[in-house]
């Protein structure tokens, strides 16, 4: 025969403090998880039109190429890429020999620096080819 009340259980009021310990962690999670993943995809795009300008740049070497003509992407894939990278299922424009790719979601914050980062920075000069400075 059981007595009423022996029974060992969980009480409503433990079940939820557990509940809302959950609640407390699952906030301050989820922001630092939604920040992670927007700085991935912005340094995902950054990549990518890194890797657009470098195989126009060796296109434009290959074909003898003057700056600002513009290729066609079938001038690119496959030869210098495998496929047209995109940013979020959207394609990149094909830029101009010489200039930079554009993220074709402008809004959401994805520059290419004249450095290759997004973190902003000059460009350093290039020094001379030891050829041109002579004995």
């Amino acid at each position: 025969m059981r007595i009423a009340g022996s029974e060992k259980a969980f009480t409503l009021v433990e079940i939820m403090i557990v509940v809302g310990i959950i609640a407390i962690l699952a906030s301050m999670a989820v922001p630092n998880f939604m920040r992670s993943r927007q700085a991935a995809l912005q340094n995902t795009c950054i990549e990518n039109m890194m890797r657009i300008r470098n195989a126009i740049d060796m296109w434009a070497l290959d074909a003898n190429a003057a700056v600002g003509i513009t290729p066609l992407s079938t001038d690119i894939v496959p030869d210098y890429l495998r496929t047209w990278p995109t940013c979020g299922g959207t394609g990149y424009d094909v830029p101009a020999v010489g200039s930079d790719p554009i993220c074709p979601k402008s809004t959401a914050g994805h520059v290419l620096t004249s450095s290759g980062s997004g973190g902003g920075g000059e460009t350093p000069p290039v020094p001379p080819h030891p050829s041109a400075i002579g004995p």
